[in-house]
């Protein structure tokens, strides 16, 4: 699989965005890359606008699929946590 770092937009989603169809460009492009709802449509739209955006200056701000994972894992973590601190009695 190409790297989703390096690579401009695919041609799937280059040609899915010339007819028009920005929401299937977008999830194309999502499921190419494996970047973000925003970053994606961010790209999309902005090769919609003139630009040509690359992949790589995009998926910067979520920090990705495994980031977005972790802060998960952390915060359900914290919750059952802070749970068992005020629910069992014994733990204080």
């Amino acid at each position: 699989m190409p790297s989703a770092l390096t690579e401009p937009l695919p041609a799937n989603v280059i040609a899915a965005a010339r007819r028009g169809q920005k929401i299937e460009a977008v999830a194309l492009l999502r499921d190419r890359t494996g970047i973000g709802l925003r970053d994606a449509t961010d790209a999309v739209d902005a090769w919609c606008d003139g630009h040509s955006p690359h992949v790589e200056a995009i998926g910067q701000r979520s920090g990705g699929p495994k980031a977005s994972a972790a802060l998960w894992i952390l915060v359900v973590a914290l919750c059952v946590a802070l749970g068992a601190y005020f629910f069992l009695p014994t733990l204080r």
